[in-house]
């Protein structure tokens, strides 16, 4: 009798029992060059496994769009989270009606408002920025100086020697695209672009590409994701990296829960931690300017930002608008691999 009741008992458990984190997959899409680092991370603080796709920022999106049938079917994404949604991006996403709204998030208890979408539908984890990448043996060489000034790149002395993304692909060569277009406006912006592409040797297809180019040796210089930039460094590699005088366009990489989510409330808890001191020290060490105020190695001293009017870049009329006429004028110049 003793052994029946014993049975029954742990037939209970076993039926009752809720299933432990360590047995949810979170599925997470991310373009962030720190992705596989968070990822363990998070797999250490929750006791979950997370299946990674990482792709430069600009798949990641065509991605999310081709899931979602832009956006006529929010449900058909293959993910539970997704880090680093840039600006515009998020806004066509939040008009297609595919995020979660999960506002008053308690780890963002004390961020400044400007990182929060007021509805709550995606929480800004801080920013990534462009910036200069020089070959310094080869600049010594030359005897050349690294550009203090964007309109140095235009010095002849460059042609053939600038690596640049493609915004068709790469979410950092649209910034840099409305970062010379919101600091010069956009009739004097395309001609400045027009200028610098006679020294463009070619358009990589991501953003991070023209630094590990130029650190090779391949070329001078590079504009690229700051996010290369710590790793790089790290690895010895001979480059020198610069903040041009009139500063640099920055972009906000809002983690966002979609519709499709089958891990809602983990992902919701990971959300709450992604904004949390610990997480954002964390994003720091490699170089983000994160929404909370923490030590920075890349950048000891906040660095001058362009002003970007996102509510007007990041619509998705400008958006095809600009992507078009950079098609147009430079296309026969961009890598697609």
């Amino acid at each position: 009798m003793r052994i029946q009741v014993w049975l029954l008992a742990v037939l209970l458990m076993v039926t009752t029992a809720s299933p432990s984190l360590g047995q949810v997959t979170v599925r997470i899409y991310n373009c962030m060059h720190a992705s596989e680092d968070m990822n363990k991370r998070l797999e250490a603080k929750f006791g979950v496994l997370t299946a990674l796709w990482r792709g430069s920022c600009g798949e990641m999106w065509a991605r999310i769009q081709a899931e979602s049938r832009e956006g006529r079917d929010p449900t058909g994404i293959q993910a539970d989270l997704i880090f680093s949604v840039l600006p515009d991006q998020f806004l066509i996403g939040k008009t297609q009606g595919l995020w979660v709204p999960y506002p008053n998030s308690r780890g963002w208890t004390g961020v400044d408002r400007v990182y929060i979408d007021p509805d709550g539908q995606g929480y800004n984890v801080g920013t990534f920025s462009w910036l200069i990448y020089g070959h310094e043996p080869r600049l010594k060489e030359k005897r050349f100086g690294m550009p203090k000034s964007v309109r140095d790149l235009l010095d002849p002395k460059w042609k053939g020697e600038i690596l640049l993304p493609s915004p068709i692909t790469s979410g950092t060569a649209y910034l840099i695209v409305v970062s010379v277009l919101s600091l010069m406006g956009e009739e004097r912006g395309w001609k400045f672009l027009e200028d610098l592409d006679k020294n463009v040797a070619y358009y990589t297809r991501g953003g991070g590409a023209p630094a590990q180019l130029v650190a090779r040796g391949e070329h001078l210089l590079g504009l690229a994701t700051d996010e290369d930039a710590l790793p790089l460094k790290s690895r010895g590699a001979p480059i020198l990296i610069g903040v041009p005088d009139e500063g640099i366009g920055a972009i906000g990489q809002y983690v966002v829960i979609p519709k499709s989510a089958r891990t809602l409330e983990v992902s919701k808890a990971i959300v709450d931690y992604v904004g949390a001191l610990d997480f954002q020290e964390f994003l720091a060490g490699y170089g983000y300017l994160t929404a909370r105020a923490v030590k920075n190695p890349l950048y000891p001293t906040r660095p001058k930002l362009i002003p970007i009017e996102w509510s007007r870049y990041g619509t998705r009329e400008v958006r095809t608008q600009l992507l078009n006429t950079w098609r147009e004028k430079f296309g026969h110049k961009a890598r697609t691999s």
